[in-house]
């Protein structure tokens, strides 16, 4: 709805976590709640996706998960973290997943394991995954 006129009724914003999207009424009101995670720091891994000729608008997902090595195996501890990078008729986009700590974090390295979700449509998708 456009309008701005008193009494109108608005579709409340969409929040994710890349942003706040929606109408919000002229001199009206909209509530937003927004949840943080009980972190005291984070950091944040870019994730880049090239998709060769694209000519339309596509979204593709990715995973975060914290991975430990075992025997020569990278094996899965935890899913830490999400994102989607978004193409709006362009070739390449970019986003970043934001992994978050608590300051009692034991010293170390961690390491995590970076996969891009298979759709169903017509892309090619990376099936590999990145460490």
């Amino acid at each position: 709805m456009t309008s701005g006129e008193a009494g109108a009724q608005f579709d409340q914003p969409v929040v994710t976590g890349t942003g706040v999207t929606g109408e919000f009424p002229l001199n009206g009101e909209a509530t937003v709640t927004i949840t943080n995670q009980n972190v005291d720091f984070g950091i944040q891994l870019p994730i880049t996706k090239t998709a060769t000729g694209n000519t339309g608008d596509a979204s593709f997902a990715f995973n975060v998960e914290l991975v430990e090595k075992v025997e020569n195996e990278w094996m899965v501890k935890e899913s830490v973290a999400g994102a989607t990078v978004t193409l709006d008729n362009t070739a390449t986009g970019s986003t970043v997943a934001t992994i978050g700590y608590k300051s009692n974090t034991a010293e170390g390295s961690y390491f995590y394991k970076i996969t891009e979700q298979i759709g169903s449509d017509s892309y090619v998708y990376d099936q590999n995954y990145y460490i």
